[in-house]
């Protein structure tokens, strides 16, 4: 009795996931697989909680969470990716010496180092599915999160370009 009902029941559940299951894995193998840099200071679990915190606050219209969490990651990656090669060729260092060098800096200037790398990052990066109102604080926010694991003691925007106009 049991049983029957229960592998009834997983057989049918089954059924149901498999073209959902099919449509994730052509998105996943779509953006390829995250590689961080070597010596990368967003780490692969701060890009995945970054990707994550992305996706409670900005929504995609009819597209699933797992599949909005794949492409999130993506950009996070990508965005990543791009602002440490892209600090390391401005300043001809290495990231180490990068970080030593905005540890010397000031809140002002720091923030004035913040916001014209954003602008930046936003006009070299361009994400289809994303306005850019949407990929302006994405970016903002992974620059505050490599600014934050950089300096010893932390980062906290003190300009006006608040994140997401909440924080």
């Amino acid at each position: 009795g049991h049983r029957e009902v229960a592998a009834v029941g997983r057989a049918s559940h089954g059924v149901e996931r498999a073209p959902r299951r099919a449509a994730l894995m052509r998105v996943r193998s779509l953006f390829g697989k995250a590689q961080p840099a070597r010596g990368s200071i967003i780490t692969p679990t701060l890009r995945i909680s970054m990707a994550s915190l992305v996706n409670t606050i900005v929504d995609i219209p009819l597209i699933g969470e797992m599949e909005e969490q794949v492409i999130f990651t993506k950009i996070v990656d990508a965005v990543a990716d791009l602002l440490e090669q892209k600090i390391v060729e401005a300043m001809g260092e290495d990231i180490e010496t990068v970080s030593a060098e905005l540890e010397a800096m000031d809140q002002d200037e720091v923030d004035a180092w913040r916001d014209g790398v954003v602008d930046k990052l936003n006009g070299q990066i361009d994400v289809p599915i994303l306005n850019e109102e949407q990929e302006a604080p994405i970016i903002r926010f992974i620059v505050d999160k490599f600014l934050d694991a950089s300096l010893k003691k932390g980062y906290v925007y003190g300009g006006k370009k608040k994140l997401f106009g909440i924080f």
